[in-house]
């Protein structure tokens, strides 16, 4: 649902989603299984055996479960912009997050966000 939500956002211009879980949905879907997934550790196992979509964006446990997980967006704001224009920007950020925090199940961690700048 992050995925879906977060792109809908005007004040977060997003461009591009690189969302693992959503790829995970098609996977099981595509099997005929459901999602969310009744068997998570083996059927994590299978999807990242089968395809490069989630590489470097989820670690496992040694018993297969989740121990973390990342989710990617890219948007469009100027790198060159002022801080005073960036300021704005990044704080819809920390409030999307915020939001999106306080939607996950207790015991699963708090999301935190990182921003990365290329020029």
């Amino acid at each position: 649902e992050l995925c879906d939500r977060i792109p809908h956002r005007k004040d977060l211009r997003v461009v591009h989603v690189g969302c693992w879980p959503q790829d995970f949905r098609e996977f099981l879907r595509a099997r005929g299984r459901p999602f969310p997934s009744r068997a998570l550790s083996q059927d994590l196992r299978l999807f990242l055996a089968s395809t490069r979509a989630a590489e470097g964006s989820l670690g496992l446990r040694p018993g297969g479960l989740p121990l973390w997980a990342t989710i990617g967006f890219r948007t469009e704001f100027d790198t060159h912009s002022s801080g005073r224009r960036a300021q704005p920007f990044l704080a819809s950020w920390d409030r999307a997050l915020e939001a999106e925090s306080a939607r996950i199940a207790e015991g699963a961690g708090r999301s935190l966000g990182a921003a990365v700048a290329f020029a």
